[in-house]
Formats: structure tokens, C-alpha cells, sequence
């Protein structure tokens, strides 16, 4: 399966998605067990305080030791497993008044792949009064990164100055597009100082995800999807941008990390093979 750099992070993203829900489930599933089990417990008629920690410890195990590895056999798939499993969505805006919902819509459409109708969601978005300019700002970095996904780095660059760049504030989501997008001009020592900034800003979790929803729950989803591939495809670029400028060794500390970053064993083998055509 050929498949190109942004659609790796695309996928990857997607498998993140795919993680959190799975952990959601089996979280409240663990939750229910624990609510027959301490039933079970009292009207047994030997309620003892021991026995009920003793369970609960029981299935805080279960989520915190064996959970991760359960999810992340059902999850962490081959990328034409991944993309079957988008393609099967099915994605609609709700309120075409919530701005939230219009561009959760949009990142959908963009994660899948479908980037007309993700451009026409975006423009819903910036039609609408009085939405908040984080969630503005948010709706012209999948914009941007729409253009990416086309190869088009010009395009990309030009509503990154226009409307992110220019603006007295910065950080990791930002930072990273623009990275990528100087990186794909050819423009390496401002790629790699993009790219070092966002990498900075990820570790002071300055991720640049607004909250686009009342829920908090679903804000946590996004932000964690984002999370989950910045961490892994910063360092990626980071070490492709070195190795333009000629520092191999950083380019190869990078590339070594953000494959042990990676937590789909399936696409390492990907971003291996995409690294050594730069």
C-alpha cells in the first residue's frame, strides 16, 4: 500500500481516534463489572471493606496493566486495515450553527481523506459570526494542512502568513504545519527552527487545540489525538530537516525516536521507508 507522508499522519491519527474510544469502552465496561461485582459483594451478606478494595484493585489492574495492551491489539492495525475502518464512517454536522461541530465535521472529512468536503465545511465556519478565534485559528490550520495533503506548500504557506504566522502567538500545531510546509519550499534552516519551536512548545504542552465542544470528554478525544501524532511526527520532520542541513547525527536521534514513539509496530516500517527516500 503506497502511501504518502500525510497520509501517514492521517492514519495515525485515526488509529489514536480509534485507541481512545476503545479504552472509553472498555473503561465503563470494567465500570459496570465493578458495580455488579460490589452488589454481588452485599447481598451476599459478607460485605467486608477488604473484599470490596480487593476488587477494585482487581479491575484498576485489569484497565491500567493489561487495558493498553488489549485496546492496542484491537487498534494498532495495517494501514489498509485503518483506512477500510474510516472509510466505513459515517460523518454528519448536527447544528450547522455550532462552530464546534462544524469543524470536528471538517477534521473528519480531513483525516479521511475527503478534502473538498472538508474545505466546504471550513468555509461554513468562517461565514459564521461570533466564533471565538482559537476555534477560528484552529479552522485555518486544517485549512492549511488541507493544501499539504495536496502538495500544494505554496498555497499552504500563504494562508499560514495571512492568518496564524503573522499573528503575535505561536505554538506546537502551528509551528508544525509551517515546519512542514518551509521543509516541502526547500526553505531548511527556517523548517527546522519552525519545527524546534513546535517541538518546544510540545513540551511545555502548548499543543494549540482549542476547546471546540461543551463536552469535555470529547475535547480530551481531540486533544489527544493531536497529542498522540505530534509526538510522533515532530520528531520526524525535525529529522528530516537536519538532515538537509547537514547534522546526521540529530537527524538520526529524531528518526530513532519517533519511531520508538510510534505506537503502531505496522507503520514504522512506513515512515522508515519514506525517511530514506528524502
Amino acid at each position: 500500500m503506497d502511501i504518502k507522508e500525510t497520509g501517514l499522519i492521517r492514519l495515525y491519527m485515526a488509529n489514536l481516534e480509534h485507541h481512545f474510544v476503545l479504552k472509553r469502552a472498555l473503561a465503563l465496561a470494567l465500570v459496570l463489572l465493578a458495580v455488579l461485582n460490589f452488589l454481588l459483594i452485599f447481598l451476599s451478606g459478607n460485605a467486608k471493606l477488604n473484599l470490596l478494595l480487593f476488587a477494585a484493585l482487581i479491575y484498576l489492574g485489569i484497565y491500567f496493566v493489561f487495558g493498553e495492551f488489549i485496546t492496542g491489539f484491537i487498534a494498532f492495525k495495517p494501514p489498509e486495515v485503518i483506512a477500510a475502518r474510516v472509510s466505513r464512517q459515517r460523518i454528519g454536522i448536527r447544528d450547522e450553527n455550532d462552530a464546534g461541530d462544524i469543524i470536528y465535521y471538517a477534521f473528519k472529512k480531513f483525516r479521511n481523506g475527503n478534502i473538498e468536503e472538508c474545505r466546504e465545511a471550513l468555509s461554513k465556519i468562517f461565514a459564521l459570526k461570533y466564533v471565538s478565534i482559537e476555534m477560528v485559528r484552529f479552522a485555518y490550520l486544517i485549512l492549511a494542512d488541507s493544501y499539504l495533503e495536496e502538495e500544494k506548500s505554496g498555497r499552504s504557506l500563504k494562508i499560514l502568513k495571512n492568518h496564524i504566522i503573522k499573528k503575535d502567538f505561536s505554538d506546537s500545531l502551528s509551528q508544525f504545519i509551517y515546519g512542514r510546509a518551509l521543509l516541502d519550499q526547500g526553505i531548511y534552516d527556517k523548517a527546522l527552527h519552525a519545527l524546534e519551536q513546535s517541538w518546544d512548545h510540545f513540551l511545555s504542552r502548548d499543543f494549540g487545540i482549542p476547546n471546540i465542544f461543551r463536552s469535555g470528554l470529547k475535547n480530551s478525544e481531540l486533544k489527544t489525538v493531536y497529542r498522540g501524532a505530534l509526538e510522533v511526527f515532530i520528531p520526524y520532520y525535525m529529522a528530516k530537516a537536519y538532515l538537509m542541513v547537514g547534522n546526521r547525527k540529530k537527524a538520526a536521534d529524531f528518526f530513532r525516536s519517533s519511531l520508538i514513539l510510534c505506537t503502531n509496530k505496522h507503520l514504522r516500517p512506513l515512515l522508515e521507508k519514506n525517511f530514506e527516500c528524502c
